[in-house]
């Protein structure tokens, strides 16, 4: 288990990504495509004003919408910068009387509750736990409340056990995590695509090795 694939790849991208579909509605526009632009518009801002350097270069209805349920699906360094974001939105557009929208603006303060304490400079391991659990509630309660309707919604996933033991466990996520191992895998797997030619798997990998 590691923070990457449990918790940004995993429960944060779906959280996030049934968030946006439940209040991308509230914004401007004719079209799904143009919501979707409105709301891009304002992640925009948010980039500005936190000064975000890991940035999403644009955002569509098929980035979270699929057959597998909603998830945003972007790196994970994108997803995770984006927490806080989710935080804002959800405090500026949902509507406390309404209980998806309440459940969504808390588990999405838990949220970010978590990520926050991700730092072993401030690391509290038991306000993790605390906002971690409180957080999969509110994920557990949407899902319950919003299933029978329609069963894409907040759909509950092995990763989010994962995500808890890694909140629950009493260490820091931040000192073992694999952000360095899966960016470096992936350049080398850019630098070994085959376009034609001699390039083999072995030329491609001695190459890498020697050098």
């Amino acid at each position: 288990m590691d923070w990457l694939h449990a918790a940004d790849q995993g429960s944060t991208a779906d959280f996030i990504g049934n968030v946006f579909y439940q209040l991308v509605d509230k914004f401007d526009g004719a079209e799904k495509d143009d919501r979707y632009n409105a709301l891009f518009q304002q992640m925009q801002e948010f980039y500005e004003d936190e000064d975000v350097e890991d940035r999403m270069d644009h955002l569509q209805s098929s980035f979270l919408e699929s057959r597998q349920g909603m998830k945003l699906r972007s790196s994970a360094a994108k997803v995770r910068k984006l927490v806080p974001f989710v935080r804002r939105l959800t405090s500026e557009l949902c509507d406390s009387s309404d209980p998806v929208q309440q459940a969504m603006r808390v588990a999405a303060y838990h949220l970010d509750k978590v990520y926050e304490n991700l730092s072993a400079a401030v690391h509290d391991p038991a306000a993790m736990k605390a906002d971690s659990i409180r957080f999969a509630l509110q994920y557990v309660a949407l899902h319950d409340h919003l299933n029978p309707g329609d069963d894409d919604l907040f759909k509950i996933k092995p990763k989010l056990h994962f995500f808890l033991h890694l909140c629950s466990d009493g260490g820091c996520p931040s000192l073992h995590w694999c952000y360095r191992d899966e960016d470096f895998g992936g350049s080398v797997a850019k630098a070994a695509h085959r376009r034609g030619g001699c390039l083999t798997v072995q030329a491609t990998s001695n190459t890498v090795l020697n050098r």
